[in-house]
C-alpha cells in the first residue's frame, strides 16, 4: 500500500512541477516578446518624435531667416548709398533668402519622408510664398536708385507689409508641427501603457491560475495522505 502511495506521490509532485515549468516558461515567453514589442514601439516612436522636432527645427530655422533676411532689406535701403555698400547688403540679402528656401525645402522633404499628407501642402505654399517675395524684392529692387531718400522711400512703399502673411504662416506651421509632436508623445505614451496594463493582467492571470493549481494540487496531497 505504501509502494503504491510512494509511486502516486512521486507522480503529482513530477505533475505539479511540470505545471509550475510550463506556467513559468508560458508567462516568460510572453513577457520577453511583450518587452521586445514595447521596446520597439518606443524605438519607433521616438525616431518619429526626433524627426518632427527636426523638421519643426527647420521650420523656425526658416522663420529666424526670413526676419533677418528681411532686416537685410532694411540695411539695402538706409546703407547702400554707395555702390559698394549696396553690392554687400544685397549679397547679405540674397543669402538669407537662399537659407530660408534650403530650411523649407528640408522642412518639405521631411514632412514626405514621414508621409504627414495633411501638412506638407501647408509647407509647400509657405515655400512658394517665399519664392514669389524673394522675386518681388529683387524686381524692385532691381529697377530702383539708392542715392536719395524719395527714391528709397518710393521702393520701402512698394514691399511694405508684404512679409507679415508669410511671417504668420511659418509661425502657424511651427505651432502646427509642436502640436503634432505633443499628440504623437501623448499616443505614444498611452499605447505603451495600455501593452504594460494587458502584460500585468496577464502574468496575474498566469499566477491567479498557478495559486489555484498549486492549491488544488495540495489539497490533493493532504487527502491522500490522510487516507
Amino acid at each position: 500500500m505504501s509502494t503504491i502511495f510512494s509511486a502516486n506521490f512521486r507522480q503529482n509532485i513530477i505533475r505539479f512541477t511540470w505545471t509550475w515549468i510550463t506556467l513559468l516558461f508560458i508567462v516568460g515567453i510572453v513577457s520577453l516578446f511583450s518587452i521586445w514589442s514595447m521596446n520597439r514601439a518606443y524605438h519607433q516612436a521616438s525616431l518619429k518624435a526626433l524627426a518632427i522636432a527636426e523638421l519643426n527645427n527647420n521650420i523656425l530655422s526658416a522663420r529666424i531667416d526670413f526676419k533677418i533676411q528681411v532686416q537685410e532689406w532694411k540695411n539695402i535701403l538706409l546703407r547702400s548709398h554707395q555702390a559698394e555698400d549696396r553690392k554687400h547688403y544685397e549679397a547679405l540679402f540674397n543669402q538669407q533668402i537662399d537659407k530660408v528656401q534650403h530650411n523649407l525645402n528640408t522642412a518639405l522633404n521631411e514632412c514626405h519622408t514621414l508621409k504627414l499628407v495633411a501638412l506638407c501642402p501647408n509647407i509647400a505654399e509657405a515655400t512658394q510664398q517665399h519664392q514669389q517675395l524673394a522675386q518681388r524684392y529683387r524686381q524692385q529692387l532691381a529697377h530702383a536708385t539708392l542715392d536719395n531718400y524719395k527714391a528709397i522711400h518710393q521702393l520701402d512703399q512698394t514691399v511694405r507689409g508684404i512679409d507679415r502673411q508669410l511671417d504668420t504662416q511659418m509661425d502657424k506651421l511651427s505651432n502646427q508641427f509642436s502640436e503634432l509632436q505633443n499628440s504623437h508623445n501623448i499616443v505614444t505614451s498611452q499605447a505603451l501603457d495600455q501593452r504594460y496594463q494587458q502584460l500585468r493582467k496577464f502574468i496575474l492571470l498566469v499566477m491567479s491560475i498557478a495559486l489555484v493549481v498549486t492549491t488544488l494540487s495540495l489539497y490533493r496531497l493532504l487527502r491522500r495522505m490522510r487516507e
